[in-house]
């Protein structure tokens, strides 16, 4: 080890190492320029640690002899890696054989290699290794490039000869750990004339070499253990001779001075070229099972004689933007596609089973040699190069083909898959797996087809995240089965057919959303046929999308099956909804809900649900000047409704819920309700209705809201919860109550006793319908006892009062047969029947 003192160090006869470093620092330094070093006999190393700051850095050589390696590992201290380096004049010592940028984050610049000599660059798979440079004194030495121990290039690993000329010969030898550097470049001035390059791969290399520093004559020989050696594409050599390598192959493109090529016994790639060559097997891929000819250009493969150059190649890889005559080459075994528009024609049946789509691609045309058969199959697997991206096969042409399997392998929800077709005359089935999503567009697609994507196993992240994405119009007879994720499936036109003619959708398990028409789904008219939707399981919505507005009775659902929810948004068109025997058979188990409506509705909208038997849940949005009726009519079973009625509202809206315990919620937005109203009837059941946004301010000579209440339907026991009740002013009432009969306030009552208690603890006056108690028993009493008490004295009929209980009102209603109590959250009345403040109207 060197010291920041005076170092002479005399070497051994052994195999010596000396460590040192050198900084801008002076005083850090332990390789000085008076250091005095000889190693000896042996073979021996020096190891320098190199800091490079905002300079260069010099690493002295003028007192070095008989070290025959020497290691620089050049650290980039203040991020300026492309610009300085520790730099090496190797002429200037004695003895040098071999300088290596060892594991070297900074860049190093070697002069003055004697001949003979060798550069190298030293990897440990972790390092980015940084650029070497290089110069022999003789600058057409021959070269030799050691790379080793698992060079790494995320950062610019290049390597570069600065002060060679006329170099003729070169050697490249990969050792260690599979490597991995940038650009190689052998003559200085990309003079051409390096005639014989010789890699040696003892594990595995990338680089990419430079084309200007061969000769036209230049021959390539690899050899060595290595399982794959890359080159890159750029070099246009003579003769490649890649035979030497005993278990890997090459990857390479070929040039127009190309006479000969012989592979590894591996799996070589070699990419197409108007080669020189002319002879039948001059380009042969040797051994290997999976041997890739990448077609560069269609034009270098288009004729028999071009075809017969390349032999013993068992992938076709189509790069060009062309399709490509498969029948022209011999032994291939499958097809990749590498190109916007890349097809494949006259495949044999076993190479259309075995097409690889390794990128976005459209335009393309597929075909077998002979296509007379009734079942031929096309597989292709839709696989990018980048596992997150897309490899789209759109507008493809298929002919002659019966059966597509599709695999989609690659892809992310942020780059769908996506499947179309020029022409597909031929098609009845299509069957969808794999692991990411995709999109399916059926247009052309002229035949009854059956679509299967129940192999897809991809499952999204959000309710939007579809795993098939299906678009287009099927002809009668097809069917289309989703996956066991959620998928959309849209089929908007009506079916050409008559009555009995059916298109099936079968969207699986998940979350599925189905988009369709009223006159796609059909069942109503025999002048077309009918789609069949089975939403399976999961929560599943129809999405209808007439144009010209939803008219949608029974028999349009006889065939919607497994479906939660229909939704329906178009801008402003009327509503029909009607239900039937068909609607109850097929809701009633799992419920249905309603989405009706946007923001521009201003039409006559009608649901009529009264003969279902199931949970419905009912949205009708009105945000626009609500001019026309909104009528939602539930059946029996505990249904919800939401009505929002906005702008000024003239139109006379009605909820009528029916039995079961219903959630009605009705919102008044926007200026006035000029002349019109809003009419609720819960129906029998223990109901919960929400009113927003009434007020007395917008109220005209009648009142907004009228809650109606028949005998029966909100009993003392049972009784309907109203929020968002508003009293009157002097002036103006917005809400009623109205009940069975004519309903007036119970004759005022002067202070009387209570059946049960003294005078002194409890009496009950009646004072502008308002039942109010007074003595010691008064404060405990309980909403229910007060109702109690109410059924007991109030015994006219028709007569009603009101009592408060805590911030809550009640208000209680002698009926013919059934009394009646409701409860007002949040209200604290006055009084009933009058225009006064604090009240409300009964009717």
């Amino acid at each position: 080890m060197l010291t920041t003192g005076l170092d002479n160090v005399a070497g051994t006869s052994g195999n010596d190492t000396i460590n040192g470093s050198v900084s801008a620092t002076a005083a850090d330094n332990t390789l000085g320029l008076a250091d005095v070093i000889n190693g000896g006999a042996g073979t021996d190393t020096l190891n320098v640690t190199a800091a490079v700051l905002a300079a260069d850095i010099a690493v002295p050589a003028g007192n070095i002899q008989n070290v025959e390696t020497v290691n620089i590992r050049a650290l980039d201290n203040d991020g300026t890696v492309g610009t300085d380096a520790a730099t090496f004049a190797a002429g200037n010592a004695s003895g040098v054989t071999a300088v290596n940028a060892d594991r070297s984050t900074s860049n190093v610049t070697v002069t003055g290699l004697a001949n003979g000599a060798s550069v190298g660059m030293i990897g440990d798979g972790v390092v980015a290794n940084g650029i070497l440079k290089y110069a022999y004194a003789t600058a057409t030495a021959d070269q030799v490039i050691n790379i080793s121990g698992g060079t790494n290039n995320a950062g610019v690993a290049d390597i570069t000869a600065t002060a060679s000329t006329g170099v003729t010969k070169a050697t490249i030898n990969s050792t260690g750990a599979a490597n991995k550097v940038d650009t190689i470049k052998l003559d200085s001035v990309g003079g051409g004339t390096v005639t014989t390059l010789n890699v040696n791969a003892a594990t595995n290399l990338t680089a990419t070499l430079t084309g200007a520093d061969f000769a036209a004559t230049s021959a390539l020989t690899v050899a060595g253990a290595a399982a794959s050696v890359d080159l890159g594409t750029a070099a246009n050599f003579k003769t490649i001779d890649a035979s030497g390598l005993t278990a890997g192959g090459l990857t390479i493109a070929l040039g127009t001075n190309t006479t000969s090529f012989k592979g590894g016994q591996g799996n070589d790639v070699v990419t197409t070229a108007a080669v020189a060559a002319t002879t039948a097997g001059a380009v042969d891929a040797g051994a290997g099972t999976a041997d890739v000819l990448n077609v560069a250009a269609g034009a270098d493969v288009d004729t028999a004689a071009e075809a017969a150059v390349y032999t013993n190649f068992e992938v076709l890889r189509n790069s060009g933007a062309t399709d490509l005559d498969v029948s022209l080459l011999s032994g291939i075994t499958s097809i990749q596609l590498n190109s916007a528009n890349a097809g494949a024609t006259k495949m044999t049946a076993a190479q259309a089973a075995a097409i690889t789509n390794r990128t976005d691609n459209g335009t393309n045309t597929f075909s077998l040699a002979t296509a007379t058969g009734t079942a031929d199959v096309m597989s292709v697997t839709l696989q990018n190069t980048t596992a997150t991206a897309s490899a789209d096969l759109t507008a493809a042409t298929i002919t002659g083909f019966e059966t597509l399997n599709v695999v989609s392998s690659s892809g992310s929800s942020a780059d769908i898959n996506a499947l179309s077709f020029a022409a597909a005359g031929d098609l009845t089935a299509l069957n969808i797996s794999g692991a990411k999503p995709i999109s399916v567009t059926t247009t052309n697609i002229t035949k009854a087809a059956a679509i299967n994507a129940s192999g897809l196993t991809y499952a999204g992240s959000t309710a939007t995240d579809y795993a098939l994405t299906i678009t287009g119009n099927l002809v009668k007879g097809s069917s289309v089965t989703g996956s066991a994720a959620a998928d959309s499936l849209t089929t908007t036109a009506a079916i050409t057919g008559t009555s009995g003619d059916f298109v099936t959708y079968d969207a699986g398990a998940g979350n599925d959303v189905i988009s369709s028409t009223a006159a796609a789904i059909n069942n109503t008219s025999g002048a077309n046929g009918s789609v069949k939707i089975e939403g399976g399981a999961g929560t599943d919505k129809l999405t209808l999308t007439d144009a010209g507005g939803l008219t949608l009775v029974d028999a349009n659902v006889q065939y919607v099956t497994g479906v939660e929810e229909i939704s329906y948004t178009v801008a402003n068109k009327a509503i029909s909804i009607t239900s039937g025997g068909f609607f109850d058979t097929n809701f009633k188990t799992n419920g249905a809900k309603l989405t009706l409506g946007d923001a521009t509705n201003a039409q006559v909208n009608t649901v009529d649900l009264t003969s279902f038997s199931g949970a419905a849940t009912v949205a009708l949005t009105a945000t626009a000047a609500t001019t026309q009726a909104q009528t939602i009519t539930t059946g029996s079973g505990a249904d919800t409704v939401t009505l929002l009625a906005a702008g000024t509202t003239t139109g006379a809206h009605t909820i009528s819920t029916g039995a079961g315990n219903d959630t009605i919620n009705v919102t008044i937005a926007g200026a006035t309700i000029t002349t019109g109203t809003v009419t609720i009837n819960g129906g029998a059941g223990k109901d919960t209705i929400t009113i927003t946004g009434d007020s007395t301010a917008n109220a005209d000579t009648a009142v907004n809201t009228i809650v109606k209440v028949q005998e029966g339907h909100s009993t003392l026991t049972d009784f309907d919860v109203i929020t968002g009740a508003v009293v009157s002013t002097a002036t103006k009432e917005a809400f009623q109550l109205d009940f069975d009969g004519t309903a007036s306030a119970n004759a005022n009552v002067t202070a009387s006793s209570v059946t049960g208690y003294t005078s002194a603890e409890l009496t009950y006056t009646v004072t502008n319908g308002l039942l109010a108690f007074a003595g010691t028993s008064a404060a405990a009493l309980t909403a229910a006892q007060k109702a109690t008490i109410a059924q007991t004295v109030i015994t006219t009929a028709d007569k009603a009062v009101a009592f408060v209980d805590g911030t809550d009102s009640y208000v209680f209603h002698n009926g013919a047969t059934t009394d009646s109590l409701v409860k007002l959250v949040g209200v604290t009345l006055s009084g009933i029947d009058a225009v006064a403040a604090g009240y409300i109207d009964i009717a």
